[in-house]
């Protein structure tokens, strides 16, 4: 019996962290300010459908 892998299975994973590195270098990630100037710390609602995931809708995205 012999065990087979995704042979592309390195390259996903090397593409998803460059992925996620280009998005983290290209965006400035902060959180919103109130009336008072102070940062809003988003809780994160998650969902339950069929992916779960995080709604972080209180963050803002600047170009750097």
């Amino acid at each position: 019996f012999i065990l087979r892998i995704c042979p592309g299975q390195y390259l996903a994973q090397a593409s998803l962290c460059i992925a996620t590195a280009s998005v983290l270098a290209a965006f400035d990630i902060s959180p919103v300010k109130d009336d008072k100037g102070q940062d809003i710390i988003p809780d994160p609602d998650f969902n339950n459908g069929f992916s779960r995931y995080a709604d972080y809708s209180d963050l803002r995205l600047r170009t750097g």
